[in-house]
């Protein structure tokens, strides 16, 4: 995910390990996730052979995401839920600190 911070990560896999990620449609190339807070949120996610990843979330912090210029934790969450359903490790921590290396 592009410019995310090491916190928005801790949160989303948080989401996932209380199972509040809920997978509700998934395909090939991609899901449909509801975060179950205390209000839900829906995220959709999809990669196509060609080009970057689409996602989106129906939080507020997504819809400022143009000046915010980082993904959500909810985002996070879904992808981590997506890839736990079909049998892909989490990444490990040489990995997640190499991406959040300030």
């Amino acid at each position: 995910m592009e410019e995310t911070d090491s916190l928005d990560y801790q949160r989303g896999l948080e989401f996932v390990n209380r199972r509040n990620a809920i997978l509700d449609r998934v395909t090939n190339c991609a899901c449909c996730v509801t975060l179950q807070m205390p209000e839900n949120y829906r995220v959709r996610l999809g990669f196509a052979r060609i080009g970057s990843p689409a996602y989106s979330c129906s939080c507020s912090d997504w819809s400022c995401f143009d000046s915010r210029k980082k993904t959500c934790a909810h985002i996070i969450a879904a992808s981590l839920a997506w890839d736990r359903s079909r049998s892909i490790p989490d990444p490990d921590n040489d990995t997640i600190d190499y991406f959040f290396r300030k």
